[in-house]
């Protein structure tokens, strides 16, 4: 009873600030909607609404002349709470409200006697925290303001592990949505699975896996961390020293912040209700054309990849976490047949499949192809080809050991090595940028 009336009250508070001081309308209508009240006070709200866009004064004549004479002492009663600064007020209304609708769906979801009503109750509570989130406004004062504490502080840069991704050309930060691309021969997953460990290492990762079977994903990692190759720990044909070294691979992993999530046929909502209640700052999802859609049976595939690549945006921004999505590149980008001794044509951002969204929505865009796509065991490209913050067309040249499924940066002789353990956002000189 005590919470009801404390949303009476606030209800009542939000309202009386237009009443009282019309100049309030445009501020309140920016943060408030109608589902933030009930009842009578919904009524209100609406007629408010209406007569501010519409252009007109918003006082009691105007108000009852839309609610009817009934409401006059509903007006007297919201005057009273009136307070000249509403905004905080409106914010708290609605994170009231939300919690309401939670606890409501909450209670629903106890009382289910199926896995799937219960899934459909929890997508309810997990639709209802991300679709009443505030639209955040920033004021040129405030923007200022805040650019003026950081001055002469380096943002925080994400870390990959590779000193290619880590110059300051390709930097990531927390809200970025990064997609790598490539066909299935190339190894993208694996490469994605090697970032995603580095990465555990100091932020808490979640990968959401649509094809891999855990084990097989947990046997990849080990191969890489210990050096054995992968067919002796999946055939348990172990020596007595690669049975070392894989227990002591399995002990670093363990300590990893890195949880793998077995997502076969899930939606974007699903994967960021677990991200909201895990709190992970990086996620990874191999791959974003297996993904289920919202849409009917007659959707078309394209429609589907553009939902789902803009919901992945979103969800990063939303969550200020960095989501790293896997995709798949179309066939023309293995190079297609060519004359003996023509090079093939490097895969571009058009060469993302089903959907021109992918290349619209990501802040960074790798591309991962053979540089020979005749040879499976040719070195691979990792192509920058789009980036928010600096400049494209940076390509890392990667040797890939099928043995224990891990990449290894390469470096022309005529191109020294970056020196190591350069922090990201730290100057470069030009001859230790790598190509």
């Amino acid at each position: 009873m005590e919470n009801r009336l404390s949303l009476v009250q606030l209800e009542a508070t939000v309202l009386g600030s237009v009443l009282a001081r019309p100049k309030n309308a445009g501020a309140v209508m920016a943060v408030s909607a109608p589902e933030d009240f009930t009842d009578v006070w919904r009524a209100v709200f609406e007629a408010m609404r209406e007569l501010h866009f519409a252009g007109e004064p918003i006082d009691r004549v105007t108000l009852l002349h839309r609610l009817g004479d009934d409401y006059g002492e509903v007006l007297r009663e919201v005057l009273k709470w009136a307070v000249e600064e509403p905004t905080t007020y409106c914010r708290m209304l609605r994170e009231e409200r939300t919690l309401e609708e939670v606890r409501t769906a909450a209670l629903e979801l106890n009382t289910c006697e199926t896995l799937e009503s219960a899934t459909e109750a929890a997508q309810r509570i997990a639709d209802t925290l991300a679709g009443r989130q505030l639209m955040k406004k920033v004021t040129a004062q405030d923007a200022a303001m805040a650019f003026v504490d950081r001055v002469g502080k380096p943002r925080e840069w994400i870390t990959w592990g590779m000193d290619g991704l880590d110059h300051p050309s390709t930097h990531t930060t927390f809200g970025d949505f990064v997609v790598i691309g490539g066909r299935p021969s190339a190894g993208k997953s694996m490469l994605a699975a090697q970032l995603a460990n580095t990465l555990a290492k100091r932020y808490r990762v979640a990968f959401f896996n649509l094809e891999t079977e855990e084990e097989d994903l947990t046997d990849r990692n080990i191969a890489r961390e210990s050096g054995v190759p992968l067919d002796a720990i999946m055939n348990g044909n172990l020596t007595e020293g690669q049975n070392r070294r894989v227990l002591a691979a399995a002990e670093k992993y363990y300590s990893l912040r890195f949880d793998a999530f077995a997502a076969a046929g899930s939606t974007v909502e699903k994967i960021e209700a677990e991200v909201l209640a895990g709190r992970y700052q990086i996620v990874f999802v191999d791959y974003l054309q297996l993904l289920r859609g919202h849409g009917s049976g007659r959707s078309s595939q394209y429609e589907k990849i553009t939902e789902i690549s803009m919901a992945l945006h979103t969800m990063a921004r939303r969550r200020h976490c960095v989501v790293v999505a896997l995709a798949q590149l179309n066939r023309e980008a293995d190079g297609g047949q060519r004359s003996k001794g023509e090079k093939p044509t490097p895969p571009s951002m058009a060469s993302f499949k089903d959907s021109g969204q992918i290349e619209a929505d990501a802040d960074l865009a790798m591309i991962l192809y053979l540089e020979d796509p005749r040879k499976q065991e040719s070195r691979r490209i990792l192509k920058v080809a789009k980036n928010k913050r600096g400049r494209r067309a940076d390509t890392i040249l990667l040797e890939f050991d099928g043995a224990t499924q891990r990449f290894t940066e390469e470096f022309p002789e005529y191109r020294p090595r970056p020196k190591p353990n350069k922090k990201p956002g730290a100057e470069y000189k030009p001859e230790e940028l790598p190509l």
